[in-house]
């Protein structure tokens, strides 16, 4: 196993429970619900594209996504590296009277024991930037979906760093690929802001609104340690032409964690920051996002 896949396994062993823990509430707004946001959003695309039939998580983790998708019916295989995060899958499903309708598996998901046109959907979530390249993990997804199946998956927005304002942007500058992710943010969005209907933004702002005037306080979040490798990340375009290899369309596109100002100011407001942050995932699927979002998922269609 390459040293790369050691420290991501040994990295999510350890942390099973801190990780578990970012799926609660937190109604102070301490940290962001990225988890939550993110899991809502992933298995409201699924249930659109593909309301039925087997589903796989892939990169599994603590089961939350899995259990949400059991709740809708579907029959969910979970696969991630850790055995740990594959244990506490299993217990959570189990307790909440899926066991039945629900099997995980310890596997390196660029390899996956799973038959070959076997599954309807695929859900890979904060995954995908943890491997080396993508395309051993694209062909693994095209292998199992049956054809008109659907993947959705999660990225890490590499356009957020021209707005990040931080080391990312530094590195994209001193890399010389500034100014080509600032021209494939021009084309990502040309025309698409005029038509951005910014009254449901609007609702939701208003919805939230004592929230903001309440400004209680920030708690303790959850942090997790940090993961000793360089995470990944893919511009909109870069996730498109990954799976197009492979034969995929991309059917959708919804941008998640929203920054409304660059990442430096939360802690210097995290409740004004995260509040204003969540009204703005009522634009997740307008071009908006491709700025101000630091993830998107796609929806990718196999032929």
């Amino acid at each position: 196993m390459p040293d790369r896949k050691k420290q991501v396994e040994g990295y999510f062993d350890d942390i099973v429970n801190d990780y578990a823990r970012l799926y609660e509430a937190n109604p102070d707004r301490s940290r962001y619900p990225g988890g939550p946001v993110r899991l809502h959003k992933a298995v409201g695309l699924l249930r659109r594209y593909k309301p039925g039939g087997t589903v796989l998580d892939v990169g599994c983790g603590t089961g939350h996504t899995a259990l949400e998708a059991a709740r809708l019916g579907y029959r969910v295989v979970g696969l991630d590296l850790s055995s740990q995060m594959v244990e506490q899958s299993a217990r959570l499903l189990k307790g909440e009277g899926f066991g039945d309708r629900s099997d995980f598996k310890t596997a390196d998901v660029e390899k996956m024991p799973v038959e070959s046109a076997s599954v309807d959907g695929v859900l890979a979530l904060g995954l995908i930037e943890y491997l080396t390249d993508d395309a051993r993990f694209v062909e693994e997804i095209r292998r199992v979906l049956r054809p008109g199946g659907v993947a959705v998956i999660a990225f890490r927005n590499r356009l957020f760093n021209l707005f990040s304002m931080n080391s990312y942007t530094q590195a994209e500058i001193e890399s010389g690929e500034y100014g080509r992710l600032l021209q494939e943010y021009t084309e990502e969005v040309q025309g698409g802001l005029a038509g951005v209907n910014y009254g449901a933004f609007a609702a939701e702002l208003a919805r939230r609104a004592p929230e903001l005037a309440h400004q209680a306080s920030a708690g303790n979040g959850v942090k997790l340690k940090p993961l000793p490798i360089h995470l990944r990340q893919h511009t909109p375009r870069e996730a498109r032409d990954a799976f197009a290899k492979s034969g995929f369309t991309c059917v959708a596109t919804d941008y998640f964690h929203f920054h409304p100002f660059p990442p430096a100011f939360e802690s210097a407001g995290p409740v004004l920051f995260n509040t204003l942050g969540l009204a703005m995932e009522s634009l997740g699927a307008t071009p908006v996002g491709a700025l101000m979002a630091s993830a998107f998922l796609c929806v990718f269609q196999a032929p």
